[in-house]
Order: structure tokens, then sequence, then C-alpha cells
């Protein structure tokens, strides 16, 4: 129901909490497959810009509602 497309690009190794990023990462992505209604995609994405490993996963579901977009990094 759900494809899963990947573009990996080099990654140099980051100082972190491995599990905290694991969950994280989980987190994100069960939210992304929870908000396609029917079939769609999740994009998971790394790149180095400027010194820093980015990560951007983004989907094809109905998205926020704009009521909820302020309480999402609070």
């Amino acid at each position: 129901r759900i494809t899963l497309e990947t573009d990996f690009g080099e990654l140099p190794k980051v100082e972190c909490f491995p599990q905290a990023m694991n969950q994280v990462f989980l987190n994100i992505l069960v939210n992304a497959g929870q908000a396609i209604e029917g079939e769609g995609k999740v994009t998971v994405r790394t790149r180095v810009e400027n010194d820093f490993a980015h990560v951007s996963i983004s989907d094809t579901g109905h998205g926020i509602s704009p009521e909820n977009l302020p309480k999402i990094f609070t």
C-alpha cells in the first residue's frame, strides 16, 4: 500500500545517541504511514550541506491541520 523511496547521500559519522535517533525516525515513519489513506509514498533523503548532515522525510499523506501546526515543536 505504501512505497518507500530512498535517496541516501554519503554521510559522515555523527555524534549522537543512536537509540534516541532510532526512536525519532521510527516515530516519524509510523506517523507518515498513518497519514496516508490508501496508496501513497514515503521518501527518505540524506545529504551533507555546509558540514551538516541532513535527513528529510516526506510523504503523500493528508498533512497536519493548520490548527495543529503551532503545536509541533512545543
